[in-house]
């Protein structure tokens, strides 16, 4: 996995940030099967703008859709902006899979 998550935000802040994964199995991962990225109950920073689609119901409930199917062995990408809180945070992330199940480890 890559970001151009930043190290740092100001209190308040957005940064636009990507995240690309590659898809190291053997099934097509299909933006249209849900597929996503997910927050996690811990997160208290705010996902935005969403250019492939997703939704943000509050901080522990949001998911960035894939903007293409990614085959075995290439990539894809998340975008969307983080939007810091107004006092120091962290973030916990990870990839969710078919609208079941987490995978991976925390990302953010």
């Amino acid at each position: 996995m890559t970001s151009d998550i930043p190290d740092y935000m100001a209190p308040g802040s957005v940064a636009a940030v990507h995240l690309t994964f590659r898809n190291k199995g053997d099934t097509t991962w299909s933006a249209g099967t849900l597929y996503r990225l997910g927050a996690q109950l811990r997160n208290r920073v705010l996902w935005t703008n969403f250019p492939d689609g997703g939704f943000a119901v509050n901080c522990s409930n949001m998911r960035v859709f894939m903007g293409s199917d990614a085959a075995p062995y290439t990539y894809c990408t998340f975008a969307f902006d983080l939007k810091a809180p107004t006092t120091p945070e962290h973030t916990h992330s990870r990839l969710r899979w078919s609208g079941r199940e987490w995978n991976g480890s925390e990302i953010l």
